[in-house]
């Protein structure tokens, strides 16, 4: 066995591998360290090194980012200068953009709530909350689950199929809903299928990606509005619910006052 195992080993070729020969710099060594280190301390203490050498600011060349040749300090700061102000640029774009967003939605925000207003009773209320959603906001699904005794016969007399009437015992939706009931807040992000199946149609719950869950009323003491997404990112967890919140201070207030 120890001879095979000699013999197999005589075979294997150990050749040193040779750093320059891949294109990497050589290592430096323990000396080498030492004096730059030396010579960077010495920079930093004398600040008007290359003031009284510009000569040698001149001849100094350093790798271009992309590195495919030497450039001097100047060319290489101008390059990162150009890299920065790109990057910032896509940055106000991006703030441009947003803040567009954000004033459309303001804008619908502002419609739904003169909808509201003009409204004289539920029925009515709840069309406006539907048309808004459907041709404002441009939402997928959406569900309006309210409390019996807040709309009485209203819901019967609305043509929409969107609303729920349910009970306050109705103990599978404050369980499956207990934390957002409880916050207050709206909520956004993935449900869990038990919470789908309560919310939207056995045809929608297979189309819904995302979801959005607005409180209506002090802890949801009047019910819920949910929105739903095709896209599994639009209702993002991380996403800002203020306006979510202002949607449903509004209906919540409309529907309290009928």
């Amino acid at each position: 066995m120890s001879s095979d195992s000699g013999s197999n080993n005589s075979d294997i070729e150990t050749t040193p591998t040779n750093v320059s020969s891949l294109g990497l710099p050589e290592p430096l060594t323990k000396e080498e360290r030492m004096e730059e280190a030396a010579i960077a301390a010495y920079l930093r203490e004398h600040l008007d090194f290359f003031d009284r050498h510009e000569s040698v600011l001149n001849e100094l060349r350093l790798p271009h980012p992309d590195g495919t040749h030497s450039v001097s300090i100047v060319e290489r700061q101008l390059v990162a200068l150009r890299d920065k102000n790109y990057r910032l640029e896509h940055r106000l774009a991006d703030f441009i953009e947003i803040g567009r967003e954000n004033d459309l939605l303001i804008d619908k925000i502002h419609r739904l709530g003169l909808r509201l207003v003009k409204a004289r009773h539920l029925p009515g209320i709840f069309t406006v909350i539907e048309t808004s959603l459907r041709d404002d906001f441009g939402v997928d699904m959406y569900s309006l689950l309210i409390y019996k005794d807040v709309t009485s016969d209203s819901v019967k007399l609305f043509p929409g199929n969107y609303i729920q009437s349910i009970e306050r015992t109705n103990s599978e939706f404050t369980v499956l809903f207990k934390s957002i009931l409880e916050s207050g807040n709206p909520k956004c992000g993935r449900l869990s299928s038990a919470q789908y199946g309560l919310l939207f149609t056995e045809k929608q719950q297979k189309e819904v990606g995302s979801a959005a869950l607005i409180p209506l009323g002090d802890k949801g003491e009047i019910g819920m509005l949910a929105v739903g997404s095709r896209d599994a990112d639009h209702f993002n967890p991380s996403a800002s619910t203020d306006f979510l919140t202002r949607m449903g201070q509004m209906v919540s207030q409309v529907i309290a006052t009928q």
